[in-house]
């Protein structure tokens, strides 16, 4: 370890050698680190995590919200993030919500979201909506941040398609 880092060849002090950079889009589904398409990206506490441009703590990252990470490979399935992006899909004044359809409407774009979480939203209300789009264009709402317009008003970050696993790997291979 102290040899690598020695040698300029570490990541940050720990004395590992990165293997490569990879970056990765998709829905975080847990934590101890961020899980995001079934990959175990660790990350410190000063670990730079960005929402709608502006900086955030890693502390603010939840279950549900869309992130583009990039992250170095440190070992057999490792990875060290070195970048945090949380996306929205939508973002802005609610125009309608929809309870026989389970939607609800942003700037003439529409988002799925789940019953419980549609009963607490309001025409009028000011969200943003992390997800990804099925083949039509709607959203299929992971998470809602509520009393929030993250960037601009209506679609952000649009996404073609998806895999079944709900992300991607943007670049890089993930063995």
């Amino acid at each position: 370890g102290q040899k690598l880092a020695e040698q300029g060849k570490g990541i940050g002090g720990t004395g590992e050698k990165r293997l490569g950079t990879i970056g990765v889009y998709g829905r975080i589904t847990g934590f101890g680190s961020i899980c995001v398409n079934g990959l175990e990206i660790t990350y410190g506490k000063d670990t730079p995590v960005t929402e709608g441009g502006g900086n955030v703590s890693i502390n603010d990252l939840k279950i549900g919200q869309i992130v583009s990470v990039v992250a170095d490979r440190v070992g057999d399935r490792e990875y060290a993030a070195r970048h945090v992006d949380v996306q929205y899909s939508l973002s802005g004044i609610v125009e309608k919500t929809d309870p026989v359809r389970g939607t609800v409407t942003i700037a003439g774009r529409n988002a799925y979201v789940a019953g419980s979480d549609l009963k607490e939203i309001n025409k009028g209300d000011r969200i943003s909506v992390s997800g990804i789009r099925d083949s039509s264009g709607t959203v299929l709402a992971s998470y809602i941040k509520a009393g929030s317009d993250v960037g601009s008003q209506g679609a952000a970050n649009p996404v073609s398609s998806m895999p079944s696993t709900g992300g991607m790997l943007i670049q890089g291979v993930a063995e």
